[in-house]
């Protein structure tokens, strides 16, 4: 169950990035709501602090990674999503395999782009990463 709403939430997440350049707040939001709805069901009412812990700290590191312009907003909020679905350690995990992943990329599509700055579909590395660690 986890799993396979991780996956549909980061390949949503990755087609709209790549359509729109944005992630819809209604889509992360959306993740964060069945991230509890599954901790309810799991861990019943004491899994609820324990989204939301994870959601508050995701949510630290990734607004510190907004702040230098490592991330756009809905590339946090997604990450937020993944962390309240499959709890803080593992959403670190995808964190950082996405970080790797994406270094890479950005200086492949700036070189073939010879554009600067270049960004990225952020939420593309962080679907990937998704797959590697489920």
């Amino acid at each position: 169950m986890i799993g396979l709403a991780v996956i549909i939430l980061t390949v949503l997440a990755a087609v709209f990035d790549l359509k729109d350049e944005r992630i819809p707040n209604e889509l992360n939001l959306a993740g964060i709501f069945t991230g509890l709805i599954i901790r309810l069901i799991r861990a019943g009412p004491g899994g609820l602090p324990a989204a939301g812990l994870s959601v508050a700290a995701m949510f630290t590191i990734t607004f510190l990674l907004f702040l230098t312009h490592a991330l756009r907003g809905g590339d946090g909020k997604l990450l937020c999503a993944i962390s309240a679905i499959m709890g803080l350690v593992p959403g670190c995990r995808i964190l950082i395999t996405a970080l790797v992943i994406s270094v890479p990329a950005g200086l492949i599509k700036r070189i073939v782009t010879s554009k600067s700055p270049t960004t990225i579909h952020f939420a593309v590395p962080v679907f990937i990463s998704v797959l590697l660690w489920l």
